[in-house]
């Protein structure tokens, strides 16, 4: 699993887990998006921070039809929904 010790990381990851709960997701749902966002960010290479910088890039990848599609799948299709909801996330970060 990918060790985030950079301070940023962890706040935006901190961050990401409290928009969760504050858009009432399950703690069982929470739980699982923020191992899906460390788990994307491990396949390539990069941290949550770097991640959030190429979401525009990567998001599209992983949905029908992208070149990877078929990780988008994985865990009942939590990986794309986890990725969708850390886009809405940065979204609405950034409008705030």
């Amino acid at each position: 699993m990918l060790t985030i010790n950079n301070k940023k990381d962890i706040n935006m990851l901190h961050n990401y887990k409290s928009w969760l709960i504050a858009n009432q997701y399950s703690k069982t749902t929470i739980a699982d998006y923020i191992s899906c966002i460390k788990r994307i960010a491990k396949w390539h290479d990069i941290t949550p921070e770097q991640l959030a910088e190429s979401i525009s890039d990567l998001l599209p990848q992983y949905l029908p039809g992208g070149n990877l599609a078929a990780r988008g799948k994985l865990k009942s299709r939590a990986i794309r929904s986890s990725f969708a909801a850390y886009n809405r996330y940065l979204l609405e970060s950034v409008a705030a």
